[in-house]
Parts: C-alpha cells; structure tokens; sequence
C-alpha cells in the first residue's frame, strides 16, 4: 500500500506527487500510508505541539516587550498552521486517497496531445520544483538561524516559558533540543505540503491543456464521420467532467486549509512590523518573505488553474465544430460543456475569497 504507480516517473505532470510522496512518506503524512506506526508518530507530534503551545503562550503573556509579545505570536501562528495542516492531511487521508487513484488512472498522460505539449509541461513542472526547491532551502537555511541564535540569550526556538525554573539544566538542554528537532519538523511539513498541493493544482492545470491541445488537433479529423465524431466529443466531455469532479473534490479537502493559510499570512505580516528590536527583526522578516512566497505559489497556481479552465470554452467555440456533419444533440452537448467552461474553476479560501494574484496583491 502506498506504492506508486511506475508510469508516474515518466509522467511529466503526475511525476510531482513522486517527489511530495517521498517528502510527506519522511514525516508520515503521505495518505496512502497511515500505518500503526504514523499514526502512533501522529499523536506523538500533537501532544508535543500542545506542550509548545503552552509554553508559547505563557511566554506572550509574561514578556513586557511589545516587540518579544509580537513575535511570539508569530511563532503561535506557524504552530497553529502546522498542526492544522498535520490534522486535515490525517482526517481526509482517504478523500486524499481517491483523489490521488483519480488522478493515477483517470487524468491523461502527459504525451497524451503530442510530444511539444509533453516538454511544455515538463518544463513548466521543473520550473515548479525548482521554486518549492529554493523555497525549501531558504527555509532550511532560516531555520538554522532560527535554531542557533536563541542560544546565546538563553531562549528556545519557539519562544516558550514554563513556569518553573527552565533555563536550569539539563532541563534547558533537554528543552532546546525538543524544540530544534521540532522547528525542523515544522518548516519540513509546511514545505511538503506546499510541494503536495502544488502537484495536485498543478496536474488539473495540466489536464486542461491536455484537453484543449486534444481538442484543437483532433477535432476536424471525424469531421465526416459521425460515429467516431460522437465518441470523440462524448470522450471529451467524460474528461471535462472528471478534471471538474476532482477540482470540486480538492476545493472542499483544503477549504480550512487556504483559509488558515491567509490568516496566519496576514497575522504574520502585521505582526511584523511589531518587532522593532534587532535581533527580533531579522526573524520577522524571514516570517514575513516565507509567508509572502507560500501565498504566491498558492496564488500563482489558483490564478492559473481558472485562467485554463475558462480558455476551454474559447477553445471549443474556435475548434471548427460548424463546419463537421455534427447532429442536434452533439451541438448541444459542445453548447453545454462551452457554457460550463466560461464559469472559472477556482480554489476558495475558506469561503472569503479565491486564490488569484489579485488575492495576493491585496493581502
């Protein structure tokens, strides 16, 4: 179980969930494999997250810096997004499941519409992996900040206080090293996530290209045979409807998850402007430019999928379908799938709004 199909690796739009399975697999969040033993590493992590929790808000409300006060908030909004993303990714583990079985076997391959289409979404996948790559490192490296400068003033990586003497060893050390293994735990799971809702944006963006390049090429080829014209425009629409189905389905999977997404970016972004002192500074700006380039990926790819999904309909009205020997009922059937692609496919956030760059600017 939780095994990859072999095709996916020469695939160039479903071989990004290859590299998020492998990261999500590292931190027991891949859905296909909620073994004994994730599931036991799954309240392992929440509990500690409860306990860090605690210590964070004790921090925040016995600190008299405005600017100590800010940006421990801060760090309880990257926990508390953390943790919303560790539970919803276990909750619909086996919605997670069936849409990845749908995307396996009932999305077209990527040479499916010939083989320039093909190394189109192979360079664009690359492109992709290449931004969650250097996203990733930035916050690997920031996160090594993160871990070593809290040392020198005898704080711990997340800003937690506990009301007894902690800084006392081995008590601190013990601390210190929990909450290093955790920072990298959390800047691992966001990262991954990122990378997992990226492949799955991604592929539907890619199914719509896959349709209208189909559409475009093959069309005309029947145009005097009805028969094979019927099984061409009905293949068509069962597609259109199993790229719109899956869309649906992952728009309700992460409706709690763009909208913790947006609060904890916008929570983020104001609370920075909060930590006036130098040495907090330095980590709100991190904050603030990693929460700046997860919205835009998240944008980015919102914005994209509608702008596809609605071109369709340009697509079936410029294919040539008035001139083909086509009956009432298939007129009425590209008529009906045209009027369907002009209603955009987007991702809500949490019910406040779509993701589109538009989103982001005014975030």
């Amino acid at each position: 179980m939780g095994k990859l199909p072999t095709f996916l690796f020469n695939d160039n739009a479903k071989g990004l969930l290859v590299t998020s399975k492998y990261l999500l697999d590292s931190l027991n969040l891949w859905p296909e494999n909620q073994n004994r033993f994730a599931k036991f590493m799954h309240c392992f992590y929440l509990l500690s997250y409860v306990y860090f929790f605690y210590g964070n808000l004790y921090f925040v409300f016995t600190i008299n810096d405005i600017g100590g006060m800010a940006y421990g908030l801060t760090v309880f909004g990257v926990l508390l997004e953390t943790v919303v993303r560790r539970i919803l990714m276990y909750v619909y583990r086996h919605r997670f499941c069936e849409l990845l079985k749908d995307i396996y076997y009932l999305y077209w391959p990527s040479n499916l519409a010939g083989n320039e289409l093909h190394k189109l979404l192979g360079k664009e996948s690359r492109y992709l992996v290449v931004y969650c790559f250097f996203y990733s490192l930035s916050a690997l490296i920031a996160t090594t900040l993160y871990i070593t400068q809290p040392i020198i003033t005898m704080n711990t990586p997340y800003m937690t206080a506990y009301p007894f003497n902690w800084r006392k060893n081995p008590y601190y050390s013990l601390l210190y090293a929990w909450e290093g293994f955790f920072f990298i735990e959390t800047v691992a799971t966001v990262c991954g996530c990122n990378l997992f809702f990226s492949g799955l944006n991604y592929n539907c963006i890619a199914q719509f290209k896959l349709l209208k390049t189909h559409i475009k090429k093959n069309f005309k080829i029947h145009r005097n045979d009805l028969v094979e014209q019927k099984k061409f425009i009905n293949k068509c629409i069962v597609h259109h409807q199993n790229i719109l189905r899956v869309c649906e389905e992952m728009n309700q999977i992460f409706y709690y998850f763009t909208l913790s997404l947006f609060l904890s970016t916008i929570q983020t972004c104001c609370l920075s402007a909060f930590t006036v002192v130098p040495e907090l500074f330095l980590f709100g700006c991190f904050y603030f430019c990693g929460h700046c380039c997860q919205l835009f990926l998240y944008c980015y790819l919102g914005n994209d999928l509608a702008l596809e999904s609605t071109d369709l309909a340009t697509t079936i009205y410029t294919c040539g379908w008035e001139t083909c020997d086509t009956d009432k009922d298939l007129r009425k059937s590209l008529v009906l799938m045209m009027v369907r692609a002009q209603k955009p496919v987007q991702i809500s956030a949490g019910g406040f709004g779509y993701l589109h760059l538009s989103s982001f600017m005014k975030v």
